[in-house]
């Protein structure tokens, strides 16, 4: 097997359009498989930042009475 460009191994490529549309299948999973962890990433992102979004994490606490001052 070689490998192109610091990606994990691909399959040997043979002569023949059977061997070229494995190889284009194995490529159309590795860029689906990334997607997939874009996706996952960009989601525990959002999540954080609607945890963060509260006041209490900005800083506030209503309990405490420490309100932002509106000037």
């Amino acid at each position: 097997m070689r490998t192109g460009g610091g990606l994990r191994p691909q399959p040997e490529v043979v002569a023949g359009a059977s061997s070229l549309r494995s190889e284009l299948d194995w490529y159309l999973s590795l860029i689906l498989r990334r997607l997939d962890e874009v996706e996952s990433k960009l989601n525990r992102m959002l999540e954080d930042l609607r945890t963060l979004n509260t006041p209490a994490a900005i800083g506030y606490s209503v309990r405490r009475g420490n309100l932002p001052r509106k000037d």
